[in-house]
């Protein structure tokens, strides 16, 4: 699974990060890709490989785990904040744009 995600203007990025999440199977198990950094004023591809996704805590060696197009519920690009009390910076406010989510191949 993979989408392009934009974040306009420019200057820092506001410690943002995006990461695909998607539910699987009848249990609808939420597992969730790696967070990728975004870089303010540029397109970030984010990516996520089948056997890549990480299941929630006491679910791992499931069947119903094993990632295909045919079992997904539920895709979701997550955009999110580096929440560390150390890093002081200012909350976006703005827009973020998501496109060419690709499924599969």
């Amino acid at each position: 699974i993979s989408a392009n995600v934009f974040l306009p203007g420019k200057g820092r990025s506001a410690n943002l990060r995006a990461r695909i999440i998607i539910t699987v199977g009848t249990g609808w198990r939420i597992m969730k890709g790696k967070a990728v950094p975004l870089k303010a004023g540029e397109w970030t591809r984010v990516i996520a490989r089948f056997d890549e996704f990480e299941p929630k805590e006491g679910s791992a060696g499931e069947a119903s785990n094993i990632v295909t197009t045919e079992n997904i519920n539920k895709i979701a690009i997550r955009i999110e904040r580096d929440a560390n009390p150390w890093h002081v910076v200012r909350r976006y406010k703005g827009p973020v744009y998501i496109d060419d989510v690709i499924i599969g191949k």
